[in-house]
This record gives structure tokens, sequence and C-alpha cells, in this order.
């Protein structure tokens, strides 16, 4: 039964969205998906290191970093390129479809590069602003997870 189901759910996301409601759909499923994970990995952490300090470091500096990504590139592809981009394929323009969405998605790197730019500099900044109840080392620790998170996220849209 999971490996029908795994096939099934191949077959909805691998086929290609002829309109809107489907993509749509398609992509509430992934992000429902996702968060279900991220609930998992929530719980994972907790049972791992417990209600520690350092827990709560990591998952103060990965709350910046998350919301900046949500925005600036989950936010551009559910508001704007979708929609968009299933015009143009409905219309059989695919050329356009093509150019529409490198253009986006190129826009979308600099504008979070720059971003990404200023939340490294400005990242103890940040951190105190944050977390003001922590104490010189944790904001130290909370900074530098900080910049290796916001560069993960970066070298993660330049991958895709």
């Amino acid at each position: 039964m999971p490996k029908k189901f795994l096939e099934k759910g191949l077959q909805i996301l691998l086929k290609r969205q002829t309109n809107i409601l489907s993509a749509a759909f398609v992509i509430m499923g992934t992000v429902v998906i996702a968060q279900l994970l991220g609930l998992v990995r929530q719980r994972l952490l907790v049972a791992i290191f417990g209600a520690s300090n350092i827990l709560g470091v990591y998952l103060a500096s990965s709350r910046l970093p998350d919301f900046l990504f949500q925005l600036i590139i989950a936010g551009a592809l559910s508001s704007a390129f979708i929609p968009v981009f299933s015009e143009y394929l409905g219309k059989d323009k695919k050329e356009d479809a093509c150019r529409m969405g490198s253009s986006l998605l190129v826009m979308g790197l600099i504008i979070f590069s720059f971003v990404s730019l200023l939340l490294f500099i400005f990242a103890p900044f940040f951190s105190k602003l944050m977390a003001p109840g922590f104490s010189l080392d944790q904001i130290s620790l909370m900074a530098s997870l900080m910049r290796i998170i916001i560069l993960g996220e970066l070298f993660f849209i330049i991958a895709t």
C-alpha cells in the first residue's frame, strides 16, 4: 500500500500541470508535506538536544533566514511565477514561459543575494535584536549560525 501511494504521488507531481488549479494543488500538497517534515525535524531536535540553550540558539538563528527565504523566494514562486508560467504554457508560448521563468529566478537570486549579504554583515545586530535575553556567547553563536544558514539557503537557490 505505501508503495502504491508513493507511485501515485510521484505520478501526480511529475505530470505536466495544464491549468492553474492543478498546479496550485500540487504546490499546496508539497507545502503541506514540507510543513509536516519540519514538524518531524523539530521533534527530533527536541528529542536529541532537549530544552537546551544550544537548541534555543539554533532555533532563534534560523528564524530570520527562513523568513527571508519564504518571503522572497517561496512567496514570489507561489504568487507570481506559477500563475504567469501556467498562463504562458496554456497559450503554447513555451519560449516566453522559459524566458519569464529565467528572469524571475535571476531577479529572485539577485534580491536574495543582496538581502543575504546585509544579513551576513549585520548578523550580530539582528541576533541581539531578535534575542535580547541571550548572553554575549549565545549572541555570538547565534550570529555565526545565522550566517551559515543564510549561506546554505543562498547555495540552495543557486543549485535550483
